[in-house]
């Protein structure tokens, strides 16, 4: 035998022989497909070879594999197959070019057509993985070279059948796919998200109204819309789960009827929502801007450590409210948002200047301290004086801390840009309201503390005065 990766070769369109009882009559420059039993196998590469025919391939009469070694006796090079694989071909690749191959390891192999190289009971190579895309038959596929992102998207979004997404995942050592992280951005996903059926599965554009097909998504890192739409018609997804309900929340880029983003399912709506916010934002201008100058423009009332605290918290409210102004003008365009013309360099920006506007929440919090220590500990100038850095540079510094760290998650958010990550950027304003309310509490019960201490004093006072009239009257 000789040496070598393989000896003998052929190729050519893959005809049906039967069992090889007689000569093949379409075998000519083709490669026989025959059924093993009724004779030997040396007659059946005969039958063959007598019509011109250029290899064989003999698949088993039993479900089992089938070792065919080559034949001493006929020049055509032939290979055996399993009685499953016989099938696959039979009744899917008739009429295809194939290629066979004899490896001088006693390795007998089809390639060209992959399609029956591989099942639950054969194996493909390392780096590769049974796509499976006759059910439970499939070719081996390489597995994608790259990142854990790459791999990914391979497995899950090239169009494997699911069983096939599942043995690509296990494979091709895959965990999941991520997205950007944001609030409305879909979660990991990964073949734990499929279920094997018994619950509704999810479906990306329900109605199969979808006019751009090719639209990217953004926050599905660039997906095309027919891509997506493939993944939730291909996999069992619940519908129930968020990456479902989010997918919802995007369907909109594609056209696909339904809820839109916010429930915004017009353009009415859409309109609404980016111009309901400049009107409250406009409001929220004016009485700052009003603030300011009024303070400003007096030297008794600048001097004032309460006006200064409110002079800084209209600043910086006069801020936050010129971004939200902006509604939806700054959002990538790409999104697809009612009037959004931003960008990446937009977005942010506006993102960290609504952030920047929490700082008059927190200076909130100093003007119920001052008031705190002015009304329950009886604080002059001298004992304001000593807090006063603290009152501006704290607040000031945890906005500014919190803003500059939401700079990697500025993102859309339908109205506007803003901090997208998970929890952490609402803790300044949780801080602020607890603050604020925990120290106007205490405030209010020190007050109203005094007035029932006044009240008792007003009731004991006047109750001794009726009495010695009365006394005095009556005596």
């Amino acid at each position: 035998m000789p040496t070598g990766r393989y000896y003998l070769n052929a190729s050519g369109q893959l005809v049906d022989c039967g069992l090889g009882l007689q000569n093949c009559a379409d075998a000519d420059g083709a490669i026989c497909l025959i059924q093993r039993g009724k004779n030997s196998i040396l007659e059946k590469l005969q039958a063959c070879e007598n019509e011109n025919g250029i290899g064989a391939i003999i698949y088993n009469n039993e479900t089992s594999n089938f070792m065919q070694w080559p034949e001493e006796n006929t020049t055509v090079p032939s290979v055996g197959i399993s009685g499953e694989g016989g099938d696959i071909l039979l009744n899917h690749f008739l009429g295809v070019p194939v290629e066979i191959m004899i490896w001088d390891y006693a390795y007998a192999g089809v390639t060209g057509f992959n399609e029956c190289r591989c099942s639950e009971n054969v194996s493909c190579a390392n780096g590769q993985f049974c796509n499976y895309n006759y059910d439970v038959y499939g070719y081996c596929e390489n597995c994608a070279n790259g990142s854990q992102k790459v791999k990914a998207m391979h497995c899950l979004f090239s169009g494997l059948s699911q069983k096939g997404a599942k043995t690509c995942a296990d494979k091709c050592d895959v965990e999941s796919i991520s997205f950007p992280t944001c609030k409305f951005c879909p979660k990991e996903i990964s073949v734990d998200n499929f279920h094997l059926g018994g619950r509704p599965n999810c479906d990306f554009c329900p109605n199969d109204d979808m006019k751009y097909p090719d639209r990217n998504i953004r926050m599905y890192d660039n997906i095309p819309c027919w891509n997506i739409d493939r993944f939730y018609n291909d996999y069992q997804i619940d519908s129930d789960s968020t990456n479902c309900k989010i997918a919802h929340l995007m369907n909109y880029i594609c056209g696909c009827s339904g809820t839109g983003y916010v429930g915004a399912n017009s353009e009415r709506k859409k309109a609404l929502l980016a111009w309901l916010p400049r009107i409250s934002a406009s409001l929220s201008i004016m009485g700052s801007s009003y603030i300011i100058i009024d303070i400003s423009r007096s030297k008794e009332l600048r001097i004032k450590l309460i006006n200064q605290i409110l002079v800084g918290l209209s600043v910086f409210d006069f801020i936050g409210s010129m971004a939200y102004a902006l509604t939806t003008l700054p959002i990538y365009k790409e999104d697809f948002v009612y009037g959004a013309l931003g960008n990446k360099q937009t977005c942010i920006a506006q993102g960290f200047f609504i952030q920047i506007g929490t700082i008059s929440a927190l200076l909130n919090v100093s003007l119920s301290m001052y008031y705190l220590g002015r009304l329950k500990y009886s604080w002059g100038r001298h004992e304001m004086k000593k807090i006063k850095i603290f009152l501006f540079a704290a607040p000031i510094l945890v906005g500014l801390v919190f803003a500059g760290a939401g700079i990697p998650f500025y993102d859309n958010m339908f109205l506007w840009c803003n901090n997208s990550a998970k929890w952490w950027p609402e803790i300044p304003i949780i801080i602020a309201i607890v603050a604020a309310s925990t120290i106007m509490f205490t405030l209010y019960r020190h007050v109203s503390n005094g007035e029932k201490a006044m009240m008792v004093y007003r009731r004991y006072s006047i109750s001794s005065l009726d009495s010695s009239m009365s006394s005095s009257v009556m005596w």
